[in-house]
Protein backbone atom coordinates (compact mmCIF):
# COMPACT_ATOMS: atom_id res chain seq x y z
CA UNK A 1 0.00 0.00 0.00
CA UNK A 2 1.19 3.44 -0.97
CA UNK A 3 0.90 6.40 1.65
CA UNK A 4 1.13 9.90 -0.07
CA UNK A 5 2.83 12.47 2.16
CA UNK A 6 0.23 15.17 1.11
CA UNK A 7 -2.89 13.09 2.70
CA UNK A 8 -0.83 12.61 5.78
CA UNK A 9 0.04 16.38 5.82
CA UNK A 10 -3.78 17.19 5.13
CA UNK A 11 -4.87 15.14 7.62
CA UNK A 12 -2.62 17.05 10.55
CA UNK A 13 -3.97 20.12 8.79
CA UNK A 14 -7.90 19.09 9.32
CA UNK A 15 -6.81 18.29 12.90
CA UNK A 16 -5.69 21.47 13.53
CA UNK A 17 -8.55 23.09 12.11
CA UNK A 18 -10.92 20.69 14.41
CA UNK A 19 -9.71 21.59 17.76
CA UNK A 20 -10.60 25.38 17.83
CA UNK A 21 -13.61 24.40 15.80
CA UNK A 22 -14.96 21.63 17.96
CA UNK A 23 -13.32 20.83 20.97
CA UNK A 24 -15.33 22.62 23.03
CA UNK A 25 -18.79 21.89 21.56
CA UNK A 26 -19.22 19.21 24.19
CA UNK A 27 -23.78 19.52 23.99
CA UNK A 28 -23.87 18.91 20.05
CA UNK A 29 -20.86 15.76 20.95
CA UNK A 30 -18.95 17.74 18.06
CA UNK A 31 -15.83 18.18 20.54
CA UNK A 32 -15.53 13.90 19.64
CA UNK A 33 -14.55 15.00 15.91
CA UNK A 34 -10.93 16.26 17.23
CA UNK A 35 -10.33 12.90 19.11
CA UNK A 36 -11.33 11.17 15.60
CA UNK A 37 -8.80 12.63 13.31
CA UNK A 38 -6.69 12.73 16.19
CA UNK A 39 -6.32 9.21 16.52
CA UNK A 40 -6.23 8.88 12.43
CA UNK A 41 -2.98 11.28 12.70
CA UNK A 42 -1.96 8.94 14.83
CA UNK A 43 -2.06 5.68 12.65
CA UNK A 44 -1.61 6.95 9.73
CA UNK A 45 2.08 7.90 10.93
CA UNK A 46 2.57 3.95 12.37
CA UNK A 47 1.65 2.89 8.68
CA UNK A 48 3.66 5.51 7.10
CA UNK A 49 6.24 4.32 9.31
CA UNK A 50 5.86 0.74 8.63
CA UNK A 51 6.19 1.47 4.92
CA UNK A 52 8.85 3.55 4.93
CA UNK A 53 10.64 2.44 8.44
CA UNK A 54 13.07 5.75 8.93
CA UNK A 55 12.49 8.08 12.22
CA UNK A 56 14.13 11.13 12.00
CA UNK A 57 16.23 13.15 14.23
CA UNK A 58 13.55 15.19 16.15
CA UNK A 59 14.90 15.91 19.60
CA UNK A 60 12.05 18.73 20.33
CA UNK A 61 9.26 15.70 20.10
CA UNK A 62 11.99 13.29 21.92
CA UNK A 63 12.41 15.80 25.07
CA UNK A 64 8.58 16.30 24.86
CA UNK A 65 7.73 12.44 24.53
CA UNK A 66 10.55 11.91 27.52
CA UNK A 67 8.85 14.48 29.99
CA UNK A 68 5.37 12.73 29.24
CA UNK A 69 6.50 9.58 30.41
CA UNK A 70 8.47 11.25 33.34
CA UNK A 71 5.12 12.98 34.35
CA UNK A 72 3.67 9.24 35.09
CA UNK A 73 6.77 8.23 36.84
CA UNK A 74 5.91 10.69 39.06
CA UNK A 75 2.45 10.44 39.46
CA UNK A 76 2.83 7.10 40.78
CA UNK A 77 4.49 9.05 43.43
CA UNK A 78 1.62 11.08 44.24
CA UNK A 79 -0.40 11.28 47.43
CA UNK A 80 -3.37 12.42 45.34
CA UNK A 81 -4.34 9.85 42.45
CA UNK A 82 -7.86 10.00 42.26
CA UNK A 83 -8.07 11.85 38.68
CA UNK A 84 -6.15 11.18 35.57
CA UNK A 85 -8.00 13.00 32.94
CA UNK A 86 -4.69 15.47 32.53
CA UNK A 87 -2.38 12.63 32.42
CA UNK A 88 -4.20 10.75 29.98
CA UNK A 89 -4.45 13.93 28.01
CA UNK A 90 -1.13 14.33 28.30
CA UNK A 91 -0.11 11.73 26.83
CA UNK A 92 -3.01 11.75 23.69
CA UNK A 93 -1.32 15.18 23.03
CA UNK A 94 2.36 14.00 22.92
CA UNK A 95 1.16 11.20 20.64
CA UNK A 96 -0.86 13.42 18.21
CA UNK A 97 2.42 15.67 18.56
CA UNK A 98 4.76 12.87 17.22
CA UNK A 99 2.30 11.90 14.26
CA UNK A 100 2.08 15.57 13.19
CA UNK A 101 5.94 16.06 12.95
CA UNK A 102 6.12 12.45 11.24
CA UNK A 103 3.60 13.43 8.63
CA UNK A 104 5.52 16.86 7.62
CA UNK A 105 8.01 15.52 4.94
CA UNK A 106 8.73 18.40 3.10
CA UNK A 107 7.94 22.26 2.40
CA UNK A 108 4.45 21.84 0.63
CA UNK A 109 3.42 19.56 3.73
CA UNK A 110 4.42 22.32 5.90
CA UNK A 111 2.36 24.92 4.05
CA UNK A 112 -0.55 22.38 3.28
CA UNK A 113 -0.63 22.14 7.33
CA UNK A 114 -1.12 25.56 8.28
CA UNK A 115 -2.71 26.38 5.35
CA UNK A 116 -5.49 24.22 6.31
CA UNK A 117 -5.50 25.20 10.00
CA UNK A 118 -5.73 29.17 8.97
CA UNK A 119 -8.87 28.69 7.41
CA UNK A 120 -10.52 27.27 10.95
CA UNK A 121 -10.96 31.13 11.87
CA UNK A 122 -13.65 31.55 9.24
CA UNK A 123 -15.79 28.89 10.67
CA UNK A 124 -14.59 29.56 14.49
CA UNK A 125 -15.82 33.60 14.18
CA UNK A 126 -19.03 32.46 12.41
CA UNK A 127 -19.62 30.31 15.25
CA UNK A 128 -18.52 33.22 17.87
CA UNK A 129 -20.14 35.92 15.73
CA UNK A 130 -23.43 36.41 18.13
CA UNK A 131 -20.65 36.99 21.15
CA UNK A 132 -18.65 39.15 19.37
CA UNK A 133 -21.19 41.65 18.00
CA UNK A 134 -23.08 42.12 21.25
CA UNK A 135 -19.79 42.94 22.57
CA UNK A 136 -19.43 45.13 19.85
CA UNK A 137 -22.89 47.08 20.56
CA UNK A 138 -22.06 47.87 24.34
CA UNK A 139 -21.45 50.91 25.10
CA UNK A 140 -19.45 50.37 28.47
CA UNK A 141 -17.92 46.94 28.90
CA UNK A 142 -16.51 45.63 32.42
CA UNK A 143 -13.75 43.18 32.82
CA UNK A 144 -16.46 40.06 33.11
CA UNK A 145 -17.56 41.28 30.09
CA UNK A 146 -14.27 39.90 28.30
CA UNK A 147 -14.77 37.44 24.98
CA UNK A 148 -15.20 33.47 25.83
CA UNK A 149 -17.52 31.98 23.63
CA UNK A 150 -16.80 28.47 22.35
CA UNK A 151 -12.99 28.61 23.98
CA UNK A 152 -14.62 28.41 27.25
CA UNK A 153 -11.65 30.81 28.30
CA UNK A 154 -10.07 34.04 27.03
CA UNK A 155 -6.85 33.52 26.95
CA UNK A 156 -7.37 30.61 25.35
CA UNK A 157 -9.27 32.42 22.49
CA UNK A 158 -6.30 35.13 22.35
CA UNK A 159 -3.72 31.98 21.90
CA UNK A 160 -5.19 30.49 19.23
CA UNK A 161 -5.66 33.72 17.19
CA UNK A 162 -2.28 34.98 17.71
CA UNK A 163 -1.76 31.38 16.10
CA UNK A 164 -3.89 32.26 13.42
CA UNK A 165 -1.91 35.82 13.01
CA UNK A 166 1.56 33.53 12.66
CA UNK A 167 0.12 31.36 9.57
CA UNK A 168 -1.44 34.51 8.02
CA UNK A 169 1.98 36.28 7.91
CA UNK A 170 3.82 33.14 7.25
CA UNK A 171 1.48 32.50 4.42
CA UNK A 172 1.35 36.20 2.74
CA UNK A 173 5.52 37.00 3.09
CA UNK A 174 6.21 32.98 1.89
CA UNK A 175 3.75 31.56 -0.57
CA UNK A 176 2.99 32.01 -3.81
CA UNK A 177 -0.13 32.77 -3.61
CA UNK A 178 -2.79 33.72 -6.53
CA UNK A 179 -3.75 37.40 -6.04
CA UNK A 180 -7.36 36.30 -5.35
CA UNK A 181 -6.59 34.90 -1.95
CA UNK A 182 -3.96 37.36 -0.11
CA UNK A 183 -7.38 39.34 0.48
CA UNK A 184 -8.99 36.13 1.87
CA UNK A 185 -5.99 35.80 4.58
CA UNK A 186 -5.92 39.70 5.19
CA UNK A 187 -9.39 38.94 6.09
CA UNK A 188 -8.83 36.07 8.18
CA UNK A 189 -5.76 38.06 10.34
CA UNK A 190 -7.97 41.04 11.12
CA UNK A 191 -11.01 38.52 12.16
CA UNK A 192 -8.18 36.97 14.58
CA UNK A 193 -7.62 40.36 15.50
CA UNK A 194 -11.52 41.80 16.23
CA UNK A 195 -11.44 38.13 18.75
CA UNK A 196 -7.57 39.14 20.49
CA UNK A 197 -9.15 42.60 21.65
CA UNK A 198 -12.50 41.36 22.87
CA UNK A 199 -10.74 38.45 24.60
CA UNK A 200 -9.16 40.91 26.13
CA UNK A 201 -6.39 38.87 27.10
CA UNK A 202 -3.35 40.92 28.50
CA UNK A 203 -1.00 37.96 26.39
CA UNK A 204 -2.95 38.45 23.53
CA UNK A 205 -3.02 42.25 23.29
CA UNK A 206 0.81 42.35 24.00
CA UNK A 207 1.85 39.08 21.68
CA UNK A 208 -0.12 41.46 18.52
CA UNK A 209 1.99 45.01 19.72
CA UNK A 210 5.30 42.36 19.41
CA UNK A 211 4.09 40.54 16.31
CA UNK A 212 3.10 43.82 14.59
CA UNK A 213 6.70 44.76 15.23
CA UNK A 214 8.46 41.74 14.11
CA UNK A 215 6.07 42.27 10.47
CA UNK A 216 7.46 45.83 10.24
CA UNK A 217 10.93 44.88 10.88
CA UNK A 218 10.84 42.05 8.95
CA UNK A 219 8.95 43.81 5.69
CA UNK A 220 11.69 46.75 6.12
CA UNK A 221 15.18 44.12 5.76
CA UNK A 222 13.39 41.98 3.07
CA UNK A 223 12.39 44.76 0.72
CA UNK A 224 15.51 46.88 -0.58
CA UNK A 225 15.28 49.76 -2.29
CA UNK A 226 17.11 53.19 -3.39
CA UNK A 227 17.50 54.59 0.23
CA UNK A 228 14.88 57.35 -0.65
CA UNK A 229 12.46 54.34 -1.35
CA UNK A 230 13.61 52.77 1.15
CA UNK A 231 12.69 55.27 3.26
CA UNK A 232 9.32 55.88 2.49
CA UNK A 233 8.56 52.19 3.01
CA UNK A 234 10.19 52.15 6.14
CA UNK A 235 7.09 55.35 6.97
CA UNK A 236 4.17 53.59 5.57
CA UNK A 237 5.26 50.44 7.82
CA UNK A 238 5.59 52.13 10.85
CA UNK A 239 2.74 54.57 10.26
CA UNK A 240 0.86 50.75 10.00
CA UNK A 241 2.27 49.65 13.36
CA UNK A 242 1.19 52.69 14.97
CA UNK A 243 -2.38 53.09 13.90
CA UNK A 244 -2.24 48.83 15.18
CA UNK A 245 -0.74 49.57 18.78
CA UNK A 246 -2.77 52.46 18.37
CA UNK A 247 -5.86 50.29 17.96
CA UNK A 248 -4.86 48.15 20.80
CA UNK A 249 -4.30 51.23 23.30
CA UNK A 250 -7.79 52.25 22.90
CA UNK A 251 -8.87 48.81 23.00
CA UNK A 252 -11.97 48.13 25.47
CA UNK A 253 -9.43 46.12 28.05
CA UNK A 254 -6.53 48.11 27.29
CA UNK A 255 -6.51 49.14 31.00
CA UNK A 256 -5.91 45.33 31.85
CA UNK A 257 -2.49 45.44 30.60
CA UNK A 258 -2.06 48.60 32.41
CA UNK A 259 -3.36 47.26 35.59
CA UNK A 260 -0.83 43.83 34.35
CA UNK A 261 1.71 45.75 35.27
CA UNK A 262 0.70 48.25 38.19
CA UNK A 263 0.29 45.08 40.39
CA UNK A 264 -3.98 46.35 40.85
CA UNK A 265 -5.08 43.32 38.74
CA UNK A 266 -7.16 41.00 40.50
CA UNK A 267 -5.62 38.14 37.82
CA UNK A 268 -2.26 39.39 38.57
CA UNK A 269 -2.82 39.07 42.47
CA UNK A 270 -3.69 35.36 42.13
CA UNK A 271 -1.22 34.51 39.87
CA UNK A 272 1.46 36.15 41.75
CA UNK A 273 0.28 34.46 45.20
CA UNK A 274 -0.04 30.99 42.84
CA UNK A 275 3.52 31.42 41.52
CA UNK A 276 4.62 31.53 45.31
CA UNK A 277 3.32 28.67 46.50
CA UNK A 278 4.32 26.28 43.70
CA UNK A 279 8.03 27.80 44.69
CA UNK A 280 7.34 26.99 48.10
CA UNK A 281 5.48 23.76 47.38
CA UNK A 282 8.56 22.86 44.60
CA UNK A 283 11.64 23.86 47.45
CA UNK A 284 10.02 22.47 50.66
CA UNK A 285 12.26 18.73 50.28
CA UNK A 286 14.70 17.23 48.11
CA UNK A 287 11.81 15.13 46.51
CA UNK A 288 10.26 17.50 45.48
CA UNK A 289 12.77 19.64 43.65
CA UNK A 290 13.99 16.84 41.83
CA UNK A 291 10.78 14.58 40.74
CA UNK A 292 8.10 16.78 42.41
CA UNK A 293 4.74 15.89 44.24
CA UNK A 294 3.00 14.45 41.01
CA UNK A 295 1.73 15.60 37.48
CA UNK A 296 -1.19 18.26 38.27
CA UNK A 297 -1.33 17.75 41.95
CA UNK A 298 -0.38 21.51 42.92
CA UNK A 299 -4.10 22.18 42.64
CA UNK A 300 -4.69 19.91 45.87
CA UNK A 301 -1.63 22.05 47.38
CA UNK A 302 -3.03 25.19 47.91
CA UNK A 303 -6.27 27.08 49.49
CA UNK A 304 -7.24 28.68 45.99
CA UNK A 305 -7.32 24.53 45.10
CA UNK A 306 -6.29 25.74 41.37
CA UNK A 307 -3.00 25.16 39.20
CA UNK A 308 -0.12 27.88 39.12
CA UNK A 309 -1.42 29.63 35.85
CA UNK A 310 2.83 29.27 34.85
CA UNK A 311 4.15 26.34 33.05
CA UNK A 312 7.64 27.27 35.05
CA UNK A 313 6.22 26.43 38.04
CA UNK A 314 3.60 23.73 37.41
CA UNK A 315 6.40 21.63 35.54
CA UNK A 316 8.54 22.56 38.70
CA UNK A 317 6.09 21.55 41.49
CA UNK A 318 4.92 18.75 40.04
CA UNK A 319 7.46 17.45 38.18
CA UNK A 320 10.38 18.51 39.63
CA UNK A 321 13.63 19.86 38.32
CA UNK A 322 14.30 16.59 35.87
CA UNK A 323 10.34 17.42 34.38
CA UNK A 324 10.99 21.17 33.76
CA UNK A 325 14.22 20.38 32.14
CA UNK A 326 12.73 17.68 29.93
CA UNK A 327 9.80 20.31 29.06
CA UNK A 328 11.69 22.96 28.49
CA UNK A 329 14.65 21.09 26.79
CA UNK A 330 12.00 20.96 23.57
CA UNK A 331 11.88 24.21 23.09
CA UNK A 332 15.57 24.66 23.30
CA UNK A 333 15.80 22.09 20.70
CA UNK A 334 13.20 23.93 18.70
CA UNK A 335 15.35 26.95 18.66
CA UNK A 336 18.69 25.68 18.03
CA UNK A 337 17.38 23.80 14.79
CA UNK A 338 15.90 26.84 13.40
CA UNK A 339 19.22 28.61 14.64
CA UNK A 340 21.33 26.21 12.56
CA UNK A 341 19.21 26.89 9.32
CA UNK A 342 18.94 30.61 9.98
CA UNK A 343 23.13 30.91 10.01
CA UNK A 344 23.53 28.62 7.22
CA UNK A 345 21.02 31.51 5.09
CA UNK A 346 19.19 29.11 2.98
CA UNK A 347 17.73 30.62 -0.07
CA UNK A 348 14.19 32.20 0.59
CA UNK A 349 13.42 30.38 3.79
CA UNK A 350 15.23 33.28 6.10
CA UNK A 351 11.93 35.23 6.11
CA UNK A 352 9.76 31.55 7.38
CA UNK A 353 12.56 30.82 9.99
CA UNK A 354 12.41 34.40 11.62
CA UNK A 355 8.84 34.33 11.89
CA UNK A 356 8.72 30.87 13.45
CA UNK A 357 11.67 32.47 15.70
CA UNK A 358 8.96 34.82 17.03
CA UNK A 359 6.08 32.43 17.29
CA UNK A 360 8.62 30.49 19.38
CA UNK A 361 9.15 33.18 21.73
CA UNK A 362 5.14 33.91 21.67
CA UNK A 363 4.52 30.53 22.99
CA UNK A 364 7.24 30.93 25.87
CA UNK A 365 5.57 33.84 27.15
CA UNK A 366 2.26 32.35 26.89
CA UNK A 367 4.21 29.17 28.82
CA UNK A 368 5.61 31.44 31.50
CA UNK A 369 1.79 32.64 32.13
CA UNK A 370 -0.73 29.80 31.75
CA UNK A 371 -0.21 25.94 31.57
CA UNK A 372 0.51 24.93 28.54
CA UNK A 373 1.54 21.02 29.01
CA UNK A 374 -1.14 19.28 27.32
CA UNK A 375 -2.57 21.99 24.97
CA UNK A 376 -4.43 19.97 22.31
CA UNK A 377 -3.64 22.80 19.50
CA UNK A 378 0.23 24.28 20.25
CA UNK A 379 2.10 20.97 21.04
CA UNK A 380 0.50 18.97 17.64
CA UNK A 381 1.41 22.72 15.75
CA UNK A 382 4.91 22.72 17.31
CA UNK A 383 4.98 19.16 16.20
CA UNK A 384 4.37 20.83 12.78
CA UNK A 385 7.36 22.89 13.16
CA UNK A 386 9.43 20.50 14.63
CA UNK A 387 9.27 18.38 11.05
CA UNK A 388 9.58 21.22 9.07
CA UNK A 389 13.11 22.12 11.23
CA UNK A 390 14.06 18.54 10.43
CA UNK A 391 13.31 19.27 6.54
CA UNK A 392 15.70 22.06 7.02
CA UNK A 393 17.90 20.33 8.67
CA UNK A 394 18.19 17.37 6.17
CA UNK A 395 18.68 19.81 3.23
CA UNK A 396 21.78 22.01 5.10
CA UNK A 397 23.26 18.44 5.72
CA UNK A 398 22.83 17.64 1.74
CA UNK A 399 24.12 20.37 1.09
CA UNK A 400 21.45 21.56 -1.51
CA UNK A 401 18.59 23.97 -1.50
CA UNK A 402 15.91 21.92 -2.15
CA UNK A 403 13.09 23.94 -1.45
CA UNK A 404 11.44 26.52 -3.83
CA UNK A 405 12.71 30.23 -3.28
CA UNK A 406 9.21 32.38 -2.38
Amino acid sequence: MNFNTSAGSTLVGLYLFSVPAFSYSEDLGLNKIPQILGVLVVVYALFNLIQVPLISKNRSVLFYFLFTLWSITTYAFAFYQSETGSLVTLLKVATITGGSAILIKNDSDFRRTISIFFFSIFLTFLINRNDIMNLSQMNEITDNDRFEGTFANANTAALYCLGIIWVGFTLLLTGNFPIILRPLIIAGILLSVVIVIYSGSNKGLLGMGFFSAAVAWIMIQRYRFTRFKKFVFALVILGGTALIVNFIVTSPFFFRVQTMFTGDNESSVTRVFLFSEAIKVWSSSLKNILIGIGFDNFRFYNQLRDYSHSTITETLACTGLIGFVLYFSSFLCLFLTYLRSFNKQISGLKTTVILVFCFLCLILFFNSAAVMLDDRLFWPLLGVISGYGVVLGKQDECGRVLIAEH
